[in-house]
């Protein structure tokens, strides 16, 4: 990390200097999504809706604070949650109970707030529309436009949300205040795979599209959020993988929101002062034929007029990449000299310093050293139905795993996906790099779709008028690029002015675990 200038020491004061007081600190809000304590059912057994949201957050605020990292880490919560779920009446639901682990996990840095939504809503709603169905509805929405992090939490119905969760999803969308949030998910099954992840996926990518930026439950894991398995009211307060899951969604929801808060505060004359050289964007091409998806990059790249941006396009289309060999020492112990040493940077096994006859033509170990010096990453993919396609997504995907293992090496980089597709084709691209590369622990930010026209057909087309069309559909991937840039170059000078995260990954669900020691700084 560079030494920073007097003037951005000053700067640094003047953002810092009252951190830590209730102007400073992010507010993060929980959402609690449950249908089983809404008020027009008050027979179902066991739930009692007298305790207010606020009693609530004034018990958890008294809590003793937990680290994720911490060997009690689930500290006082789960004994807490316990109570309110299984003993005397049962106060709290098991996504709720989710979405206080959260919050738990958020109060270290954070504000905190939670909101049951059926506080809001009226008796005998379907919430099959979101216009409308909620009542006195003002507190809940100042404390959306107030928030700067949000965790939703829900119980799983056929793999996806309540429809009560689904309805709020519309109602803030439909009044944009999801706008540059910071969103991570909560969900709970009544089976230990019973669609939480594709409830929490779902969830975070309509929020990522709604103009929110999304993030995972952070390390020791880094997927999708908070996973709980619990049927019946108070089962979820003995699953400690889903709270861990749940309190590491709002630890990771906090400090970003953190992040982002000092972000917004840096106009562009204090983030050039804060970092000087030009941001760092790094283009993965993945999948491409003919160049196509280079083309379309390198033209929204022409497009971006800023001195203070550098994109670095890599073609791994063209490139040999060999398929991971999932070998279970990733990264190498080799290279991580005594462990936790500094040891060579490149820490993949397939290595041609190792064995040259063997690995001499991958090329992921000489294009290493481009890719993690990024500062931001877009990946770039081709979807078309054709054939002929140069395709190394998957491959360079899964050979990925050494950088994520090094103790989270794209910590906190800010991502989006590229997918040129097109008009008439829907794809599932911009939802495979979202919940691929989140799982590096990366800011994700809104896709990028780039409507291509097919020109090879045998009806004849006139090239004005498709030209006419791919620039009216694609004016809005310019505005986002820009919008991406404009993001990644304020949270890297965040970042500066905050400092480094002290990272360390767990190899959970390995038996080899001859790397946990180890920990990183990372900005």
């Amino acid at each position: 990390m560079r030494v920073l200038g007097p003037c951005a020491e000053s700067l640094l004061w003047v953002l810092l200097s009252f951190k830590g007081m209730s102007t400073e600190s992010p507010l993060v809000i929980g959402i609690g999504g449950s249908i089983r304590n809404r008020s027009s059912i008050d027979e179902v057994d066991g739930v009692d809706r007298e305790i207010g949201s606020s009693e609530l957050v004034d018990r958890l605020e008294a809590l003793e604070h937990r680290d994720i990292y911490h060997d009690d880490f689930l500290g006082e919560i789960q004994p807490f949650v316990r109570d309110l779920s299984q003993s005397g009446d049962k106060l709290i639901t098991n996504s709720d109970a989710l979405v206080l682990t959260a919050l738990y996990g958020a109060k270290d840095r954070a504000n905190i707030e939670f909101h049951k939504l059926t506080e809001y809503v009226g008796r005998d709603r379907s919430y099959a529309n979101s216009e409308g169905e909620f009542e006195d509805i003002a507190p809940l929405r100042n404390a959306l436009e107030r928030a700067d992090g949000i965790v939703l939490g829900s119980p799983v119905y056929f793999g996806d949300r309540s429809s009560l969760m689904h309805s709020f999803i519309n109602f803030a969308a439909e009044h944009d205040l999801l706008e540059d949030k910071i969103v991570g998910t909560v969900s709970v099954g009544s089976k230990r795979n019973g669609g939480q992840e594709t409830a929490n996926v779902y969830a975070l990518f309509e929020n990522l599209n709604h103009g929110a930026r999304i993030v995972g439950n952070g390390p020791k894991t880094c997927q999708y959020g908070g996973t709980g398995w619990g049927g019946d009211i108070g089962d979820v307060a003995d699953d400690e993988f889903g709270l861990e899951t749940s309190l590491g969604t709002g630890l990771r929801v906090s400090k970003v929101a953190a992040l982002a808060n000092v972000s917004r505060d840096l106009g562009p004359a204090e983030t050039d002062e804060v970092v000087s050289e030009p941001l760092s964007v790094g283009v993965l091409v993945t999948r491409d034929k003919d160049g196509m998806v280079r083309s379309a990059v390198e033209k929204q790249i022409a497009a971006i007029d800023d001195d203070m941006v550098e994109f670095d396009v890599m073609d791994f289309s063209t490139e040999y990449i060999q398929a991971c060999i999932g070998c279970d020492v990733c990264p190498t112990p080799g290279k991580v000299e005594d462990v936790s040493g500094d040891g060579k940077d490149y820490k993949c096994i397939i290595d041609d310093d190792i064995d040259a006859d063997r690995w001499s033509e991958d090329e992921l170990q000489h294009l290493h050293e481009r890719l993690i010096d990024n500062e931001a990453l877009v990946v770039a993919a081709l979807d078309v139905d054709q054939s002929g396609i140069d395709d190394m997504y998957q491959t360079l995907l899964e050979r990925t795993r050494y950088i994520r293992r090094d103790d989270w090496r794209l910590h906190n980089v800010p991502l989006s996906a590229f997918v040129v597709k097109p008009p008439n084709r829907s794809s599932t691209y911009p939802m495979k790099i979202m919940t691929s590369w989140m799982r590096h622990n990366t800011i994700v930010h809104e896709p990028m779709v780039h409507t291509h026209f097919d020109r090879t057909g045998d009806e004849p087309v006139d090239e004005a008028d498709l030209d006419a069309l791919e620039q009216y559909y694609n004016e809005q991937t310019t505005d986002t690029l820009r919008s991406f840039v404009d993001s990644a170059k304020r949270l890297r000078a965040a970042a500066r002015l905050t400092g480094p995260d002290k990272l360390s990954y767990k190899a959970t669900g390995y038996r080899n675990k001859i790397l946990d020691e180890t920990v990183a700084e990372r900005t």
